[in-house]
């Protein structure tokens, strides 16, 4: 009999059922578990969130929650319906969305956060992994990397801008870079499990050692460290053992509200009104996996 060598591993969900519209009922069905019946209650609502938050929303919620019923081919085809919107959004010019800021906020549809657009990759690669396609998976989280790179390259020259300006905010951004977003441990987590699956053994090395890389050089956001030991991640094992890697997310994106401020204009103000992102706390504190009469705790990689 095969021994079963054991690696965990958890982060927490970026992407979850985010909307003005009341879905109490979808997340119940969501917290206990019943995922079917979760993605059948937001598609009975589906036109109504259409309507006020747009087709971004809509399909990455209807994406994520096809993922958790597994129902891996049409979660990708959501989830790129909503990759290409915020592709869309994002050439948009500037200009344009400023023109709608200030005649009225409420104009502009939802165009995505940066982190949902990054990590509609992450949950594309798992429906692909899902589907037996590997090399795809692959595909994808190469191109949330790309992705990565793009937003450096973005945050810095924004970056450089306010630092050459004679503007208040150059003093809370001195020594700031657009690090942030040149790695991610679950990224490089996943691809090394991949690329062993597809006996790449260089991409398995590289991805490894990235991932190790990451809590070192993004230390101020992975501020719990490195939580995950590395020693039993080998790339061949004996013909009696076999890897099982188990995958775990907890928690939901942070809760966006609205917040605005009254701008001086002659004699007169100007509102503007603009999202501010909240913490969301959740009262899982850790993860427990049983096999057998082995009860063992997952590992946090990211949050």
């Amino acid at each position: 009999m095969k021994k079963l060598v054991l690696s965990f591993i958890v982060v927490l969900l970026f992407i979850s059922c985010t909307s003005t519209v009341n879905l109490k009922s979808t997340e119940f069905k969501l917290q206990d578990g019943d995922y079917n019946a979760a993605f059948d209650d937001y598609v009975a609502k589906s036109k109504v969130v259409q309507a006020q938050q747009g087709d971004i929303v809509l399909n990455l919620d209807l994406g994520m929650l096809a993922h958790y019923d597994s129902k891996y081919s049409e979660s990708n085809t959501l989830l790129t319906r909503a990759e290409d919107s915020i592709t869309e959004n994002f050439t948009q010019s500037v200009t344009a969305k400023i023109g709608t800021f200030l005649v009225n906020d409420n104009t502009a549809a939802y165009r995505g956060e940066d982190y949902e657009d990054i990590y509609i990759n992450i949950f594309k690669s798992l429906n692909y992994y899902h589907l037996g396609k590997i090399e795809s998976s692959m595909v994808e989280l190469r191109r949330m990397s790309e992705k990565q790179t793009k937003l450096e390259v973005k945050y810095n020259i924004q970056t450089d801008k306010i630092l050459s300006s004679s503007s208040s905010a150059s003093s809370y951004l001195k020594g700031y870079r657009g690090q942030y977003f040149t790695n991610s441990a679950l990224a490089q987590y996943l691809t090394m499990i991949f690329s062993r699956n597809l006996k790449d053994i260089n991409t398995f090395n590289l991805s490894k050692q990235y991932f190790a890389n990451s809590y070192v050089a993004l230390s101020d956001y992975y501020t719990s460290g490195q939580t995950l030991l590395l020693d039993e991640e080998v790339y061949e094992y004996p013909s009696s053992m076999a890897r099982v890697n188990f995958l775990a997310f907890n928690g939901l994106i942070p809760v966006k509200y609205e917040k605005s401020d009254a701008i001086p204009y002659f004699n007169t103000y100007i509102r503007i009104a603009y999202p501010v992102l909240g913490e969301y706390r959740t009262s899982v504190s850790k993860i427990v996996v049983k096999v057998a009469e082995n009860t063992l705790q997952l590992n946090l990689v990211e949050s």
